[in-house]
């Protein structure tokens, strides 16, 4: 049968962009840096499609001046993602990986560098971001780095295959999963937990898969577990009976896109947080279901001490992606209590919760909350102008429609956190250019080993 035209066409076609041939010739090269994303990057001389070109070359789990020969998978406008084949000349900063699995599990990167030079590069990173935006910092608080076995927070991807339950993290750019065996980075009561969490997802049929997320409280652990898609039998009352007899105080079961249900409720997972201004005292959060809280409890405090002492006495203060009130409701309780605090947040769950600190404490009536879709409707510049201070932790993406509006406010205060040092420089320079100065940034590690890092700063109009 004659082949139609357009199809030769496409058969001659020279490969696009992307994946490249699983023979494609290695490379050797010098590491120069670690990038953002905490790859190893290189540059190097590549032919494709018989056009040859110097391209940044990533690398996992190499440093800096590291000899290496790598082969290369997919090549973007970025340049080419590759896989590390041999180490040549090593770095003085390379140890050995902190775990049996790691290189293959998700979880962390950098485990691979030594503490000294992993805290460097983190800080180092940070600065390099926002000074390349062009926001000066007066001062550049000690960086807080989280330690080993803290994190009480994590999401873990499972797989039920015909003789096994795969449980754990999922590798870099891929769908396999790998048991955290001897995890350094996740907290012990999580660690203890997965035999049982094995045990319960095991009662589900083969090729049932989905995440599992996990929460520590100081009285058990918060667990949700949603399928990616339905599977035959009453999953429910499977999964409650698998749950019996482990550390759990409440479980949520679900199926991707629908609500969850509630399978079981010993008793509501409960946080305590200490004042900043007296750690003799604590107040209590019951935790909501898939409510955002910090990764690990010792980092939160150093975050909600820096926002106590940057916002000081201001009397009306708003605080936007409030969530449950991490940042804001110490203030609540502050010896010069404010007049008013209104919180903003898209979760509805999450702001009751933040409520119901301030009524049981009996301090309601100095918190308003509302839920607010504040990437489609932020404030605007009059209702800005209300508050003496304004707190920010906007998700990854940041908060640009919001900021554009608040930098041209007459706000004193803007005291922002945030997890994406990228959309925070940005977000920083709109400050800046509307009259802000930045009076200090404080690095903030929660997930160890990783590129992920957590920024508190202060902005101050001039007049302040």
């Amino acid at each position: 049968m004659r082949r139609h035209p357009s199809a030769r066409r496409r058969a001659k076609a020279p490969k696009p962009a992307g994946q490249l041939p699983k023979n494609a010739a290695p490379i050797s090269l010098t590491i120069s840096h670690i990038g953002s994303r905490g790859d190893g990057v290189g540059q190097a001389s590549y032919t494709h499609n018989y056009e040859e070109a110097m391209h940044a070359v990533f690398v996992p789990f190499t440093l800096p001046g590291e000899q290496v020969i790598v082969q290369p998978k997919r090549l973007t406008k970025q340049g080419i993602f590759a896989e590390l084949v041999e180490l040549e000349t090593a770095a003085p900063e390379r140890q050995d990986g902190p775990c049996a699995v790691y290189g293959q599990c998700g979880g962390c990167q950098l485990g691979h560098m030594s503490q000294d030079a992993y805290e460097d590069w983190q800080v180092e990173m940070v600065r390099h971001v926002i000074e390349r935006a062009g926001v000066s910092v007066g001062a550049w608080r000690p960086p807080y780095f989280s330690q080993r076995q803290t994190r009480r927070r994590a999401r873990l991807a499972f797989r039920v295959t015909s003789s096994a339950v795969i449980l754990g993290f999922r590798e870099k750019d891929s769908h396999q999963i790998t048991a955290p065996t001897g995890c350094v980075i996740l907290h012990d009561d999580i660690m203890a937990l997965l035999p049982g969490l094995e045990a319960m997802i095991g009662r589900l049929p083969a090729g049932a898969h989905g995440e599992c997320e996990v929460t520590v409280t100081p009285r058990g652990c918060d667990v949700t577990l949603t399928l990616a898609e339905e599977v035959k039998g009453d999953v429910v009352a499977v999964l409650s009976e698998g749950a019996v007899g482990l550390p759990i105080l409440r479980l949520h079961i679900g199926v991707a896109g629908a609500p969850l249900t509630l399978a079981l409720a010993h008793e509501p997972p409960v946080i305590p947080w200490a004042l900043p201004h007296d750690d003799r005292r604590s107040i209590s959060l019951s935790i909501p279901t898939n409510s955002f809280l910090q990764a690990v409890p010792a980092a939160e405090q150093v975050m909600q001490q820096d926002v106590y002492e940057a916002v000081g006495d201001k009397m009306r203060i708003a605080d936007l992606f409030c969530g449950v009130g991490t940042l804001s409701a110490p203030l609540l309780f502050r010896p010069h209590m404010p007049e008013m605090i209104a919180g903003y947040d898209l979760g509805a769950e999450a702001v009751d919760a933040f409520q119901q600190i301030a009524d049981k404490a009996g301090c309601g009536d100095r918190l308003q909350t509302k839920t607010r879709n504040l990437f489609e409707a932020p404030l605007t510049r009059a209702e800005c102008d209300q508050f003496d201070a304004v707190i920010l932790d906007p998700p990854r993406a940041g908060a640009q429609a919001q900021v554009q509006i608040l930098s041209d406010s007459a706000v004193p205060v803007v005291v922002m956190a945030s997890c994406n040092p990228h959309s925070f420089a940005r977000d920083a320079a709109h400050l800046i250019a509307g009259g802000y100065r930045c009076d200090w940034v404080r690095v903030v590690d929660q997930f160890i080993m990783s590129p992920h890092v957590e920024l508190v700063a202060r902005f101050a109009k001039a007049a302040d």
